[in-house]
């Protein structure tokens, strides 16, 4: 497999499956992925959701590996869907980590793959229990194209 750079910031979007526990019509939620990757193929940095996603940066660790990539996406407390579909932060009830699995194309401009929010059995809010089941989801992403300043006017 060759090697080629990895771009440090990428731009990406996730989907939801398919799922009887979300709303129907879960919006895609854009990303902004910013990397570092160290000569042995691990991967540190942060990841921050748009405007329909979670309203806190998540810490990324993973590892390439050939075309291979796979992080985890985690956050401090976990976020869960109210009843009215608002995200709702439990911090006792943390960390929330999800897993990404992905292929890196062979020109380093495209990487995508599948997400996973592993299963939990059940969380308690304000005393209430909720059943949390396994989320799933696709997920793409490119590098972010960066406009230079060209001194113009």
């Amino acid at each position: 497999m060759a090697q080629f750079m990895v771009a440090p910031r990428w731009v990406g979007i996730y989907r939801y499956d398919e799922s009887p526990t979300l709303r129907r019509g879960q919006p895609s939620v854009s990303f902004d992925l910013q990397i570092q990757v160290d000569k042995c193929g691990q991967i540190s940095g942060w990841i921050e959701d748009g405007k329909d996603g979670i309203p806190e940066r998540a810490i990324v660790i993973g590892q390439i590996s050939g075309n291979q990539i796979c992080f985890q996406k985690t956050y401090r407390p976990l976020w869960v869907l109210g009843e009215t579909g608002e995200l709702v932060s439990v911090p006792e009830e943390g960390p929330h980590t999800i897993q990404y699995d992905g292929v890196l194309d062979s020109t380093g401009t495209r990487m995508a793959g599948t997400w996973r929010i592993e299963f939990r059995s059940s969380v308690h809010i304000d005393g209430i229990e909720y059943d949390i089941p396994e989320i799933t989801g696709t997920w793409s992403a490119q590098p972010t194209r960066l406009k230079l300043f060209d001194g113009g006017s």
